[in-house]
């Protein structure tokens, strides 16, 4: 569900991805794990092959309002119960400027536990850096439905009426 921003675009996943490969990285070195990521905008800009001007930067913020804002909603049947639940993409984010300037100086983005449950449970598969690369959102969303089923196969199959889906 979207909020008054708008819904979280393929593009504002990039955040995500970002945000997600943080603790994933520390997770994988044996590190402590927490769901706050601490980071530099620029870096982020810079990893995910996006601008880094100053229009790069306001449209970063908005990309966390983004997800911020949207919602998703699902319920779970187990047990003979039905647990219904909702949470966002990220809990909360956090931007600090210098005055002076307008320079990011830190940005904090807690993960939602929805998200931090993934990374703690190791289910976050590794994506090509060239997929920051991709300008067109359904050329990202036939790389990850790709990536998500190949794994190590050697083949997979999809009809096109259920990849149209």
């Amino acid at each position: 569900m979207p909020s008054v921003k708008g819904l979280a675009t393929i593009f504002d996943k990039d955040l995500l991805i970002y945000c997600i490969s943080q603790p994933m990285a520390r997770k994988n070195r044996g590190e402590a794990i927490s769901p706050t990521v601490q980071l530099r905008a620029y870096d982020l800009l810079v990893w995910t092959n996006r601008e880094t001007s100053g229009d790069g930067y306001r449209r970063l913020l908005e990309a966390f309002e983004r997800l911020g804002g949207t919602r998703i909603s699902t319920n779970i049947k187990a047990n003979g119960e039905e647990i219904a639940e909702g949470f966002g993409l990220i809990e909360s984010y956090r931007v600090v400027r210098t005055t002076a300037t307008g320079r990011m100086t830190e940005v904090q983005v807690r993960l939602s536990d929805w998200m931090f449950k993934i990374i703690q449970g190791s289910e976050v598969l590794t994506l090509s850096r060239d997929y920051f690369r991709l300008r067109k959102p359904i050329e990202r969303r036939i790389y990850e439905i790709a990536r998500k089923h190949c794994g190590e196969q050697d083949e997979w199959r999809i009809s096109l009426a259920l990849l149209q889906k």
